[in-house]
């Protein structure tokens, strides 16, 4: 049973001076913090956690990023697993989370995901100096990956509003990426509709059932449906 979905805002780590100089510690820690109250439970409670990240020695300058951020939500000492698998890391942590529980090794686990897509490390400076990371790092040769045109024009039938209503936080274009963390973004968005809290953006009929497709790191895909009132 999934029993609470929470997250951070999305925001630039560089130029944002609300958020400029925050650690994935902090952000991981908050975002569990607002989890656990959510669903009313304490960290002592909590029995094991996953950690996501797309890669975090590159971004975080972190080799074992689930053991420095445990401190920062009260779970020093408790069992848990970093892993890391590219952009489909998010759907993966909710997977491994599910599968724990329904082992019947843990009653209550934590999982989620950490990411400074839009900065790293300078050289040996500390994580939380960061510069940017700009598209022409991450895609010297764009016009060798955006070469063709996806999907089909459905005529306004995938709009939050529509009868097919797809990425209604507005996807990877229009809400944003970052990496590891974008799935378990996709996850809050599907629990906030089946909740019926999403505002201005709420579909027209209460979903009972979502669908979650998640790619990344070249070889790691994920279909995962979401069910409520079970």
């Amino acid at each position: 049973m999934l029993r609470t979905s929470r997250k951070t805002p999305f925001f630039n780590g560089v130029e944002n001076p609300v958020y400029k100089g925050l650690t994935n510690g902090e952000l991981f820690g908050h975002a569990a913090l607002d989890a656990m109250k959510d669903a009313g439970v304490e960290p002592r409670d909590v029995q094991f956690f996953f950690h996501g990240s797309a890669n975090p020695y590159i971004l975080n300058r972190c080799i074992t990023p689930n053991l420095q951020v445990a401190d920062w939500f009260g779970m020093r000492g408790k069992g848990s697993v970093s892993h890391s698998e590219g952009c489909c890391t998010g759907y993966i942590a909710l997977e491994e989370a599910v599968m724990a529980v329904a082992s019947g090794m843990y009653d209550i686990v934590l999982s989620g995901c950490s990411e400074q897509g839009t900065g790293m490390p300078e050289g040996n400076t500390p994580a939380f100096m960061r510069v940017p990371m700009t598209s022409e790092v991450l895609f010297p040769d764009p016009d060798s990956i955006f070469d063709r045109a996806y999907g089909r024009y459905l005529g306004g039938r995938i709009a939050y509003d529509g009868d097919k209503p797809m990425n209604t936080h507005g996807g990877r274009t229009s809400y944003g990426h970052a990496f590891a963390a974008s799935g378990m973004a996709d996850v809050f968005e599907a629990v906030t509709q089946m909740r019926g809290e999403a505002g201005e953006r709420q579909v027209k009929k209460l979903p009972k059932h979502t669908f979650l497709r998640g790619f990344g790191g070249a070889q790691n895909v994920r279909a995962i449906i979401l069910r409520s009132g079970f």
